[in-house]
């Protein structure tokens, strides 16, 4: 790296070597003496230039080991997107509620000008995934559904009724099923997986409060402890959120009125008129606004 073997010779013919050993060595080589010379010249140049050419293969290599170091980094944070990768990421989205076509735009955004899983092999891999799910959860029912005591229920509707039970603590979603029908005997049959359930919450569909009424109603001949009906507190809410309003409306007409009687009953004072009239119209609206 630092020279060839002939310049060290050279130089060390110059250098060190006795009388006439420079003339012998040219000739040897097959050069003129200033040839030997010149590569002697070469040798103590490429030698004083060594330092500065070290720091700066030292510099070269801590920059180096710093992009390495860099790379590294980002490697640990790196996903491959192969197509077990993808499934992975159509199957969680499609539990999430994510269309598959939108499921392949985003996955064209991590992965732009390259092959990606077309919308109907993304499907069959999601749809292969839930029929494996579908056995575990058979597992995890039977382990889960004895701890549920206290549990929220509704039905969504896609094409037909999607019957859900939540245990409220955990959220747990113990029942998760498509179902032909909400009736009261289907729901029933969801209850029953539920044995030591205490308490319902749900809203004021036929289907539940008939469901829950059946369930009790078998409880009650086999001298069981009934099953605790309770309203949720959300359409409650949203009931009395549309009763408040109203009565807010009301009450804002109700002081507009007040505003209105004392200003009358003001400027009748200024006037110097009889004060009668006014303080009863006031009396009335302050009457109607305690009211209201």
């Amino acid at each position: 790296m630092v020279a060839s073997t002939q310049q060290i010779a050279s130089a060390y013919q110059v250098h060190f070597g006795r009388y006439g050993d420079v003339t012998r060595h040219a000739q040897e080589l097959g050069l003129s003496r200033q040839g030997i010379y010149r590569q002697s010249q070469q040798l103590l140049e490429t030698l004083e230039a060594a330092p500065q050419r070290i720091h700066d293969l030292q510099l070269q290599l801590q920059q180096t080991q710093q992009a390495l170091e860099q790379l590294q980094l980002q490697l640990t944070h790196a996903v491959v997107l192969d197509d077990d990768k993808q499934a992975q990421f159509a199957t969680v989205g499609q539990a999430e509620g994510v269309s598959l076509t939108a499921i392949r735009s985003l996955l064209a955004v991590l992965r732009p000008e390259r092959e990606i899983l077309s919308v109907p092999t993304l499907g069959r891999r999601s749809q292969a995934a839930a029929e494996k799910a579908s056995v575990l959860l058979e597992v995890l029912d039977e382990f889960s559904r004895p701890h549920v005591r206290q549990a929220a229920s509704d039905e969504i509707y896609v094409r037909d009724a999607v019957l859900m039970i939540v245990e409220q603590k955990s959220l747990c979603w113990t029942t998760g099923r498509l179902s032909v029908d909400a009736s009261g005997e289907t729901w029933a049959k969801e209850f029953r997986q539920l044995p030591n359930l205490e308490q319902l919450t749900r809203d004021g569909g036929k289907g539940l409060a008939k469901g829950v009424a059946l369930l009790n109603e078998e409880r009650d001949a086999k001298q069981q402890p009934g099953l605790v009906d309770q309203g949720d507190h959300y359409h409650a809410l949203r009931g009395g959120g549309v009763g408040l309003r109203h009565a807010q409306k009301r009450v804002l007409q109700a002081f507009a009125s007040v505003d209105k009687a004392e200003k009358q009953h003001a400027e009748e004072s200024r006037q110097g008129r009889s004060l009668t009239g006014p303080s009863r119209r006031v009396r009335a609206a302050w009457k109607r606004a305690e009211a209201a």
